[in-house]
């Protein structure tokens, strides 16, 4: 059997795709024989410290509470533990290319696991943002002694290669989604769902799900959202995460005020509901018309493949991974990031034509159903890890040379995905 220590600083219930895509690859995995167990930071320490999650061992690793030494605690507490426990995995398995996994990176290679590591944003975690950093190099550095890094996206690959770091070791393998838990309703089913969430039956719904930052771009929604009420001015506009308590480049106060105070001063308060971080994140998809993504900065938005497993017409940026998604007109409408007249005009395209809308909802749910199962992406893992530990062939992992696009880059062949 293959075991696996898959590391992620945050996991749920705390917020982040990130961790939420790492604990549901880390179940579907199990169910494939592969033995995981999971290290993240204990944050609250009302959480246990060690647990079961749909059959996943997660390990809270205790940290200091101080914000800045948190991550750093967090680097120690985990190189410490795969110290004591190297002889209970084969594979270290890391989401995220943060500069706080050099510990564990460098502790990896000297006890001979094999060591993965994905990266999960362009702008953060990606080799070229990563090099302009302070020390970047040292991270790139460590980086490069990994067994295999994982690219999300057609930027996070390009990344990857402009950064001069070794080919054979990058491979594509994008995010995935339970298309079982996230799925279209209608009917009876939708109105009951909206009823108990405290929704109108009839009203259009347009749906953001992320943190609410300046990175998604929510102010941008927010300033998009008056040309979309001057023509329906019954629409409701639904805010699911938490808010940011960052602040917006070039400010000094946190972003969530300048939500609140947006919010406020628009008198519009009973048509924007700020919802906060939620449970059961599949509910809010499958009662809404339009789900929409306005951000300045992505990897593979995982909201955007759950809208689209809902079956949801999907309005984003350009910007990430979002293009490798959606086709524009076909399943999705893609606008310029940083344009709020654009956001509205597609918000209406969609509320305007509700046949052409819900056509592009169904091929959305299509298009993640063929290439985006969280079981092909599960399958795609399996199978690196056992190339990597030499229990695969190497016929079906061969690395191949420097990609900027999904088509040229490495990738474990699974039927049902690209």
């Amino acid at each position: 059997m293959i075991r696996t220590c898959m590391v992620s600083y945050k996991m749920p219930p705390f917020y982040g795709g990130s961790g939420a895509q790492a604990l549901r690859l880390a179940q579907r995995l199990q169910g494939k024989g592969i033995s995981v167990s999971m290290l993240t930071a204990r944050h609250d320490t009302s959480a246990p410290p060690h647990e079961s999650v749909g059959g996943v061992i997660v390990h809270r690793l205790s940290v200091i509470r101080a914000g800045r030494l948190r991550p750093f605690s967090f680097s120690l507490a985990m190189t410490w533990h795969l110290l004591r426990n190297h002889w209970r995995y084969d594979v270290v398995h890391i989401h995220s290319a943060y500069w706080r996994i050099v510990p564990l990176l460098l502790t990896a290679k000297l006890m001979r696991k094999r060591i993965i590591v994905k990266m999960t944003q362009f702008g953060t975690d990606d080799p070229m943002s990563i090099r302009r950093r302070r020390f970047g190099t040292i991270l790139l550095s460590t980086l490069a002694m990994g067994d295999a890094v994982i690219a999300i996206s057609d930027e996070l690959a390009a990344s990857y290669t402009q950064a001069g770091l070794p080919c054979d070791r990058l491979f594509r393998i994008p995010n995935g989604v339970d298309t079982d838990v996230f799925r279209p309703i209608d009917g009876e089913a939708r109105q009951e769902l909206r009823a108990s969430l405290g929704f109108p039956p009839s009203v259009p719904i347009l749906l953001f799900v992320g943190a609410v930052d300046w990175r998604k771009g929510v102010d941008l929604l927010l300033r998009a959202w008056p040309k979309v009420r001057e023509q329906f001015p019954d629409g409701i506009l639904a805010l699911v995460g938490p808010l940011s308590t960052a602040s917006r480049p070039h400010e000094g106060r946190p972003y969530r005020e300048y939500i609140c105070e947006y919010v406020d001063n628009c008198g519009a308060t009973q048509h924007i509901h700020l919802l906060g971080q939620q449970m059961d994140i599949q509910r809010f998809y499958q009662i809404a018309d339009i789900f929409v993504l306005p951000s300045r900065m992505e990897g593979l938005p995982n909201a955007v493949l759950e809208a689209m497993a809902c079956g949801l017409p999907v309005v984003s940026t350009t910007v990430g991974g979002s293009p490798e998604i959606i086709e524009d007109g076909v399943n999705g409408l893609l606008v310029p990031a940083n344009d709020a007249d654009a956001l509205a005009t597609a918000i209406l395209s969609y509320l305007q034509h509700p046949r052409r809308a819900q056509e592009q909802g169904l091929a959305a749910r299509k298009t993640v159903l063929a290439r985006y199962p969280m079981d092909g992406v599960a399958e795609r893992y399996s199978m690196l890890y056992a190339y990597l530990l030499g229990l695969g062939e190497r016929a079906q992992m061969t690395p191949g040379q420097p990609v900027t696009s999904a088509h040229s880059t490495n990738e474990v062949q699974n039927d049902g995905l690209e």
